[in-house]
């Protein structure tokens, strides 16, 4: 940070390596059409190509310093379950336009204040100072799967191909897998989830319900705060539970939520089946 300077603006970068990749795809399809996966091998090859490029201009690292600008922002931290849930919304957006999420949404994250502050505060067997916070209520809730409890779309999917008697294919059961270990960039890409319109509200609604069904259940004491810290990795399923050193009332809490998002996200689906959005074509 600070030692590259940009030899040319990054807008121009983004729009010319957008170019280049498409152009490659094309051709790749025109000329190659016969070759198995030729577009895709142009595709991957043209990422690369143009990360070459980038290296050689000096450009710094975008996604780097889009993640020091969510850090910075974040500093004052919500430890209310209102701005919690203000901040757990931008989330699903940057899902939608398919910008980088900030990690501290992305991933369960010890390093907030409000976090560490926490955690001490168990540990010395004192009164926990912020029982709602971003690793207390959204890590905790709201990315099972993914970030917009993409976990709910996949069930919404099974379920509805279940009802039509149908079968899903290998893309679907590989890219659930990599979900359920915190990998939903594989879901992401074998649906049109990306500037969908139609499931960006699903998305946004149901972070907001599970992130308000946390708020109960740790109000009315269901549930103690998920305070420590618990291997990088582990399933999203898994952390509150965890975390809140092995509380029995999310063996109950975490599979309603998901049922609560699952009925969230059905007729969504329902309706971009019936469109053909969503196809085995598509």
């Amino acid at each position: 940070m600070g030692q590259k300077e940009y030899t040319y603006p990054a807008w121009m970068l983004l729009i010319g390596t957008s170019v280049l990749i498409v152009a490659l795809v094309k051709l790749g399809r025109r000329f190659f059409s016969k070759i198995p996966y030729m577009d895709w091998i142009t595709f991957i090859g043209g990422i690369y190509g143009t990360q070459l490029l980038a290296n050689k201009f000096t450009f710094r690292d975008i996604l780097t310093n889009l993640q020091g600008l969510w850090s910075l922002a974040v500093s004052w931290e919500p430890v209310h379950y209102y701005s919690v849930a203000a901040w757990s919304l931008v989330g699903p957006v940057c899902v939608f336009l398919g910008i980088p999420i900030p990690e501290f949404l992305s991933n369960p994250t010890a390093d907030l204040d409000s976090a560490t502050t926490n955690m001490t505060a168990v540990l010395s067997k004192q009164k926990v100072p912020y029982p709602f916070t971003l690793y207390t209520l959204q890590n905790s809730f709201a990315i099972i799967g993914g970030v917009g409890f993409l976990f709910g779309l996949a069930l919404s999917i099974y379920i509805f191909h279940k009802k039509q008697g149908k079968r899903l294919g290998a893309r679907y059961t590989l890219s659930v897998i990599a979900m359920l270990f915190n990998q939903p960039l594989p879901f992401l890409m074998a649906y049109p989830i990306l500037l969908n319109p139609i499931l960006l509200i699903p998305m946004l609604l149901s972070t907001l319900v599970s992130i308000a069904i946390g708020v109960l259940a740790i109000y009315s004491k269901v549930v103690f705060p998920s305070l420590y810290t618990v291997p990088t990795g582990t399933p999203h399923i898994l952390f509150a539970y965890l975390a809140s050193n092995a509380c029995l009332g999310y063996l109950i809490l975490i599979p309603l939520i998901i049922a609560v998002s699952t009925t969230i996200y059905y007729p969504f689906v329902k309706k971009l089946y019936k469109e053909d959005v969503i196809s085995e074509k598509a």
